[in-house]
């Protein structure tokens, strides 16, 4: 079973989208400046209930070509392949730019691709510091440099293989999102190792290097190639991006790997010979001829020594017997205790005896001399180096304790925590429980809603809940019933036995200040009295212009009549503007919003003003209340209850 892909990408050696998908001129030749299309609307007429199409006669539109554009914005580059100011760039690497818009390198390319090859309007190139110059002009549109060596420079003829679309996945271009599409533009030149270079983003065809020096391309009605093989140096070209780097002395892992030759190893590496003819008092020779020990690493060629009966099984067997010693005793109180060899690995198979006959790794591990050999150096090693080795199974012990001592507390937490569940919220009211997780009802839910939400739904205030509420509320004293079995008053809250007094409401009669600030005038007076300077001023204009026609076309007598009654009309105008400021200035002064400390601190006391008592006449001199002013009269007007209507 194969492993399933990490990802899946598809390439398109070109794109366009919208209108541009519509060019119909082939890329072969020499190209127009722009790429032009015939357009034709059709207009729906619907003239009452009937309905006509009306098709205008087609006309050539053109659209934007290289020589249009005359800058481009850095946010479309999303990444350089090398990051601008890499030191250690690997030289068998191409230079790249990668763009967040699929269809940005052809999109003003003014052709179709023609047999899926279409040539971008743009072109990277990478460059040495000898092989151009930057000369001190300013931008005028775009920043120029002077190559003066035009063999580095990527033929154009073939810039189409340079360019291309990358698609992240298997959804299709025009429906997949727009981080998962990108388009490619890479320069095609072979860098050399600890190489500092520059790489640019230049115009690909020469309309589009005119624009970009400042050239007026208005009479130009070709693209061509920005330069060929037959360009005479110094080429000057504007560039829309920049960015530095500098190669590494070599290559990256692959290009290290390449370097390596193989070679065949002869077949003695890897093993030597063995001497097994005299191996101890008792046990039968294993060979010969001598067996071959072989290491961990050893040539292709490498064969392993053939041991052969009776040889190999005259030795194994006086080994299993030698091995397998009923009277060995690992106990040092013993006398003269009789000591025999280990069984290599006998806590790992959970053994403790081997057996010739039988197959398993244990046996060939213990029965076999190389292999012995090799059992016999890991005991020496691990005696050597015995005390780091205890050091480390220490700190593995450690490790295990450190996790046994997590996993009790959290036992112990569990325990604890059920023990208070059992005895505390098992036990306790439902409204006791609603009080202790009051902090937490905002973020639980208890249907489609928080809990929060369904309190405030409900006739139980929120405040109810806090933990203020409830201490006042606690019982202090057992009078009745225990508090365990007294109903709270959350629960006679929530049932309707007890209701939440309501905010009390003003006494019948009163008048608010508000009514009076609002009553005291109408809107359109308020409006009146704000443009009363205005409005005279204008009337005012109007009767004398009235007065210099009359004494223009009728004569100085009209003229005079005319000024009396324009003179009467203004000083009423005036009178009746002046009492509606009145007005208006009683509007203001009882508006809530006017009454500051300010506003009070400004107002100049009355040195004659006394409290009078309820059926007390007024002190001589004092203020009184009686009578109504000027002033006082809208606001009485607008304090005083509306009369019933008369009944005749």
């Amino acid at each position: 079973m194969s492993d399933p892909p990490l990802g899946r990408y598809h390439f398109l050696s070109w794109s366009r989208r919208g209108i541009g998908a519509s060019v119909d001129n082939p890329d072969a030749g020499s190209l127009p400046s722009r790429a032009s299309l015939s357009v034709q609307l059709s207009v729906a007429v619907q003239p009452g209930n009937s309905s006509s199409t009306v098709q205008p006669a087609a006309l050539p539109v053109q659209m934007f070509g290289p020589g249009d554009v005359i800058g481009l914005d850095p946010r479309h580059v999303v990444r350089t392949e090398p990051r601008n100011f890499t030191v250690n760039f690997e030289p068998n690497y191409l230079c790249g730019v990668e763009f967040d818009t699929p269809d940005l390198p052809w999109l003003f390319t003014p052709a179709a691709a023609k047999n899926d090859r279409l040539r971008p309007w743009l072109a990277l190139i990478v460059l040495t510091p000898d092989e151009f110059s930057q000369p001190s002009i300013a931008p005028n549109p775009l920043p120029v440099i002077d190559v003066s060596k035009i063999s580095v420079l990527p033929d154009l003829a073939d810039s189409w293989n340079w360019a291309h679309v990358q698609v992240s996945g298997d959804t299709p271009i025009a429906s997949a999102a727009p981080g998962n599409v990108i388009s490619r533009l890479l320069c095609p030149r072979r860098l050399d190792p600890e190489t500092s270079y520059s790489a640019f983003l230049v115009p690909a065809f020469e309309i589009g290097r005119q624009a970009g020096i400042g050239t007026d391309v208005s009479g130009i009605a070709t693209a061509d190639p920005a330069w060929t093989n037959a360009t005479a140096a110094p080429l000057r070209l504007p560039f829309y991006y920049a960015f530095e780097f500098h190669t590494s002395d070599e290559g990256d892992f692959e290009s290290l790997v390449r370097r390596l030759k193989p070679q065949v190893l002869p077949a003695d590496v890897g093993i030597r010979a063995m001497d097994v003819s005299n191996p101890q008092p008792g046990i039968a020779p294993a060979g010969p001829p001598p067996l071959g020990l072989q290491g961990a690493l050893q040539s292709v060629l490498t064969v392993p020594t053939p041991w052969n009966d009776p040889q190999k099984s005259a030795f194994q067997a006086d080994v299993q017997k030698f091995v397998n010693n009923p009277d060995a005793s690992f106990d040092p109180s013993q006398p003269d205790p009789i000591i025999a060899p280990p069984i290599y690995g006998r806590w790992h198979a959970a053994v403790s005896a081997v057996e010739r006959t039988a197959a398993g790794w244990v046996n060939d591990l213990n029965l076999d001399p190389r292999d012995r050999s090799g059992g016999g150096m890991g005991t020496q090693v691990v005696q050597t180096e015995r005390t780091a080795l205890m050091a480390s199974a220490w700190q593995q012990v450690d490790g295990v304790r450190a996790a046994n001592d997590l996993l009790h507390q959290a036992q112990l937490a569990r325990a604890a925590l059920q023990q208070i569940l059992r005895a505390q919220f098992v036990k306790a009211q439902s409204a006791t429980v609603l009080h202790v997780t009051a902090p937490l009802h905002s973020k639980l839910l208890a249907s489609p809603r928080t809990v929060l939400a369904t309190v405030r739904a409900s006739r139980v205030p929120e405040r109810m809940l806090s933990g203020t509420f409830r201490r006042v509320t606690r019982p202090r004293r057992r009078l009745g019933p225990t508090p365990v079995t007294r109903p709270s008053l959350l629960e006679r809250v929530n049932s309707g036995e007890v209701a939440i007094v309501p905010v009390p409401k003003p006494p019948d009669g009163m008048v608010p200040i508000d009514t009076i600030s609002q009553g005291a005038a109408p809107q359109w007076m308020l409006d009146i009295a704000k443009y009363s300077g205005w409005i005279l001023l204008a009337v005012v204009l109007v009767l004398i212009l009235l007065v210099a026609i009359a004494a223009a076309a009728v004569g100085i007598v009209a003229a005079l009549v005319v000024a009396a009654i324009a003179v009467a009309v203004g000083v009423s105008l005036r009178n009746w503007l002046r009492n509606i400021a009145q007005q208006a200035a009683v509007v203001n002064d009882f508006n809530p919003a006017n009454f500051t400390p300010a506003a009070v601190a400004a107002t100049s006391p009355n040195p004659g003003f006394s409290v009078t008592p309820a059926g007390a006449a007024p002190a001589a001199g004092a203020t009184s209340s009686r009578g109504s002013s000027i002033a006082c009269a809208p606001t009485r007007s607008a304090a005083r209850p509306p009369s019933p209507p008369s009944s005749r």
